[in-house]
Parts: C-alpha cells; structure tokens; sequence
C-alpha cells in the first residue's frame, strides 16, 4: 500500500513540474472520480487503456446474470461487437468498465471488469454505452442531462397522426347468393380512405376512417358491366416493425375491419344494402419523406360482403375476395 501510495505521488510531482495543465486536469479527474465512481475502482489496467473516441447510445439491459457480474445488450458483430473488446456503462449516477466475453450477430455478454464491483443496474433499464474510456472524465458532468434527455425521448408517447391512401383493387374470387358459381368474370376498381390513427401500446396503433370504394364487374356473356359503390367506417390495428438501421423507416402490418353501405346497378336496376369488410390485411412500408409526410406503400387482401335487395323485395348476397395495392402519405 505505502508503495503504491509513492508511486502516484511521483506521478503528481512529475506531471507538475513538466506539465502544470496536465497536472490540473489530473486533479480534476481524480475529483471526478471519487464524486461519480463510487461503485468502480480505478484500477492501473483501466488507466492504461488507449482507445480511441467512441460513439454514445442508449441501449437497454436484456438480462443480468443470478451472479450480478454479467449482462446482456443487444449489440452484436453486426454492430462492430468484437470479444473482448471493453466499453463504458453509464447511468446519471455511475460508470462500469466492462469486457465482452461473447459475442453472437445480434447479442453480446458483458461482465464487469473489477473482480469487486456487482452490476447496479436492472433489467430493462436504459443506459449509455460508450467505447471511449479516454473522454470519461470530461462526460460524466454531462451525463445526467443527457441520459435524461434520451429517456424521456424514447418513453414519450408519439403523436397521433392522419393517413390518406388510394388503391387499386382486383377481384380474385365472387360468389353470389343467386347463381351457383362465380357470377363476372372479372371485377376491378378503386378505393380511397382517409384514416386517423394514435398509439395503443408500445408498437402498436389503433386508427379508424372512412373509406369509399368504385368497382366495376364485367360479364362476357351476355356483354355487362356491373358498377358498385360501396361507403366503409373501419377500424384496425397496425402493427409497427423495427426501423432499419440508421433511419426511421419500417415494415408494418394491419389488421381490420369495417361496416357501411352499398349499391349495386344491374342493367339500369339497383340493389342496396349493407357491406362488411371481414377481415382486411395489409403489409406496408413507410419511407420518411420529410418531417411532415412519410410515403406509405402497400399490398393487401381482404374479403367483403354485401347484403343487398331490388326494390321488389328480392335479396341478394354477394361475397368477394379482393387484392390490393396503395399508396398513401403519413401525416
């Protein structure tokens, strides 16, 4: 002990008399230490790393060992992970020097670096990893502030936001209560919705619209075209996927459902009644335009009902599969 003690007395003397600047931000980084390190030791194996600059992010602890001497991250080779390599683990009150002691694509297992220290964080909780362990010293004043502020930029709820989207609708399958097998021999339209859609849970959205939809069925024999108009409410549930690495940008799904009103002309004869939509489904991908719009393109199925009478009283049902492409706007 005495002789560590004049070891890093040495240190400061030599470090005054060649180097009084040098010898100022040793003191200060010393004070820093004992204020914000207080779980950690400053150990001679620490000192002595030279790395260069590394980039700040908030990730989140996947899991913790029973032994409370190792977690894991979701950092992996892909992300420029390599075993052994050591990183800085920070929260608003403290730092830990850590090693990677494995490494797969998409996960690394960290353990504690000072054989004394027991990990203080918990599963799930946000903190600041860092490669740089030259800079830590000049962080740790700004550390607080920082983290704060990311937290409570990824725990924000996001704003609610509108949709609008056309689409091209082709028939793939019709059944009509009247006949006993597909009634037209092809069926084409357009469909037009405007949405609005706010969080549910995390990745999760609810939305609801209405939705107009013009198709035309056309028969060979006898030579016929069909229109039908149809008005929807909906509602579904869209599902948000992960946002490629780098952007904001994202794979989502959505699912619904919707009821309203349809019209049907047969040969300058019209049948009204009520229509379903039981289910739609939709995969979509949103590119970020700009900080207002974001290009939503999409492919779809769904199935549709109608419940229609002539004005003699007569019914009839008709049930259709369409297929579906759109392109809409975010905002």
């Amino acid at each position: 002990m005495k002789q560590n003690y004049l070891l890093v007395l040495g240190l400061a003397l030599t470090l005054q008399i060649f180097s009084p600047q040098a010898f100022s931000q040793y003191q200060l980084g010393r004070r820093s230490h004992d204020a914000s390190l207080r779980a950690t030791s400053f150990s001679p194996e620490s000192a002595e790393l030279k790395t260069v600059e590394g980039k700040e992010q908030l990730i989140l602890i996947q899991a913790i060992s029973s032994s409370g001497r190792s977690f894991v991250i979701r950092l992996g080779r892909k992300h420029g992970i390599s075993q052994h390599q050591k990183a800085l683990f920070s929260t608003d009150k403290l730092s830990l020097l850590c090693r990677a002691i494995e490494v797969s694509h998409d996960f690394s297992l960290w353990e504690v670096v000072d054989k004394r220290a027991k990990i203080p964080f918990e599963k799930k909780q946000f903190v600041v990893f860092n490669t740089s362990l030259d800079t830590i010293w000049t962080r740790i004043p700004h550390l607080k502030q920082e983290l704060q502020n990311a937290v409570e930029a990824i725990q924000k709820k996001p704003d609610a936001y509108w949709s609008a989207r056309a689409a091209m609708t082709r028939g793939v399958y019709e059944s009509v209560s009247e006949t006993s097998a597909e009634r037209s021999d092809s069926r084409s339209g357009v469909q037009f919705d405007v949405a609005y859609y706010n969080q549910l849970v995390e990745m999760v959205d609810w939305g609801a619209g209405l939705r107009m939809d013009r198709e035309t069925a056309s028969i060979k024999s006898p030579s016929l075209n069909i229109p039908t108009t149809r008005y929807f409410f909906f509602m579904n549930l869209l599902y948000n996927f992960p946002n490629f690495r780098g952007s904001g940008n994202h794979f989502y799904a959505v699912a619904g459902g919707g009821v309203g009103l349809s019209s049907t002309t047969v040969d300058e004869t019209t049948s009204a009644g009520l229509a379903y939509i039981a289910p739609e489904f939709r995969l979509g991908l949103q590119t970020i335009l700009s900080r207002k719009y974001t290009l939503l393109v999409e492919g779809a199925i769904e199935s549709v009902a109608m419940q229609e009478k002539f004005a003699d009283g007569t019914k009839q049902d008709t049930n259709i599969v369409n297929g579906k492409f759109s392109v809409g706007f975010k905002f």
